[in-house]
């Protein structure tokens, strides 16, 4: 092989490189960088939907809270006294 030869592959090679990389950056903006921005859009939506349900559930978890602490240091003081 020549080295004209040589020259003319490396330069196929080099140009079908070059063609793929453009094709991955097509796709990289036209679909995976909408697709991430979509996603992240639906993210932020369920995270302000989540705050919200938080907000109604967050005083019945308080109570559940203090019922469970309140019902160990029941136990506690039964088994300091003797009766469990």
């Amino acid at each position: 092989m020549t080295d004209s030869e040589k020259l003319d592959l490396l330069l196929e090679k080099v140009n079908d490189i070059d063609n793929r990389i453009r094709k991955v950056e097509i796709t990289l903006e036209n679909e995976t960088n909408k697709n991430i921005q979509l996603i992240a859009e639906g993210h932020m939506s369920l995270d302000r939907k989540l705050d919200e349900a938080l907000k109604t559930l967050q005083p019945n978890t308080m109570y559940h809270l203090k019922v469970n602490h309140l019902d160990g240091e029941v136990k506690k003081i039964k088994e300091a006294i003797n009766l469990a």
